[in-house]
């Protein structure tokens, strides 16, 4: 016969507040909730995943077909708008003509090529509703090609907000700024800057909500399995994976804030004079014009002109016809 003792140390001491009622819901609806949250997190981001983003590239083949929605509209008509399945056919038609332009030996019907397939990828982008990296960066490098400088670096900018971590898009973007007049400073961010918050600076919107999307399914399910069977090793995992959903969450939100405050653009004009203010009557600003290629902050715009302000602290009146803002 059990002692007294020996039957204490069997019996396991009751929790506070008793035992709970058999079938208490309290503990399955936490944990379902918390799971469904990161099944809802999941599915948010495969959405956004696949919503088109007109990243189709061009068709192998060289041979070009001109479609119906590649023809201009007529004279005194609005274009209609592009769909997905035009947008794929504009996008092919383009890669071939510009494959054709770069392997022609005639410059000047490269220059027609180039010019039919800039006419493709701009239809696309402006009518396709199709903001990507790729896509700006084929419009640029073409602008490149034809010899405008200025809505090269219009469009190389426009790619470096949706692909900041592309390498390709940082040295052509360089070298075309190294071929402008102005030779003025261009505003960097601290390297050390950059090398801390890594994250912020080679990723672009997309990919931090993807990576915030995944840290918030984490830290669900393991709430909800620490709940279910509590171990010490999952508060800990709990905590990270709150920690890299915290910090991926501000850098969605700064990068949403940047994106709300961002009123840089880029004189794509071969020159416009700078005034001292919104008429053709007040004094220049500077003795030189300024030239295609060069960058500025928008301070103020009243019809038909732009107050800008320079890289270099100098600020001025220039016609809003002679510019155009990155962020249209």
């Amino acid at each position: 016969m059990k002692t007294l003792s020996a039957r204490r140390q069997i019996l396991r001491p009751l929790p506070p507040g008793g035992p709970a009622p058999k079938g208490s819901p309290e503990l399955p609806l936490a944990w379902t909730l918390l799971a469904a949250l990161a099944v809802v997190a999941v599915v948010v981001a495969l959405a956004v995943w696949g919503a088109p983003s007109g990243g189709a590239g061009a068709s192998e083949s060289t041979r070009v077909e001109e479609s119906a929605s590649s023809r201009p509209a007529p004279p005194g008509t609005a274009a209609p708008p592009v769909t997905a399945r035009e947008a794929r056919v504009l996008l092919a038609e383009a890669g071939g003509l510009f494959r054709l332009g770069a392997n022609s030996e005639d410059p000047e019907a490269a220059q027609r090529l180039y010019e039919q397939a800039l006419y493709r990828w701009l239809r696309v982008a402006e009518l396709g509703a199709v903001r990507n990296g790729r896509l700006y960066y084929n419009i640029a490098n073409t602008y490149y090609l034809l010899g405008d400088i200025g809505r090269a670096v219009l469009y190389y900018r426009r790619a470096e907000l949706v692909a900041p971590g592309d390498r390709n898009l940082r040295h052509n973007l360089g070298y075309v700024r190294s071929q402008r007049v102005d030779r003025l400073p261009v505003r960097r961010t601290s390297p050390a800057v950059q090398v801390i918050f890594f994250w912020h600076y080679l990723l672009s919107l997309r990919g931090r909500f993807y990576l915030f999307a995944a840290g918030f399914a984490v830290s669900c399910l393991t709430a909800a399995v620490a709940l279910w069977r509590p171990r010490r090793w999952q508060l800990k995992a709990l905590l990270g994976a709150g920690v890299f959903t915290l910090v991926m969450l501000v850098s969605l939100a700064v990068g949403e804030i940047r994106l709300r405050t961002f009123r840089d653009g880029v004189i794509v004009e071969r020159e416009a004079v700078a005034r001292k203010g919104d008429g053709t009557a007040y004094q220049r600003s500077f003795v030189d014009p300024l030239h295609a290629g060069t960058e500025f902050t928008l301070l103020e715009h009243r019809e038909g002109w732009y107050h800008v302000r320079l890289s270099d602290g100098r600020s001025g009146w220039i016609l809003a016809s002679a510019a155009e803002m990155i962020l249209p």
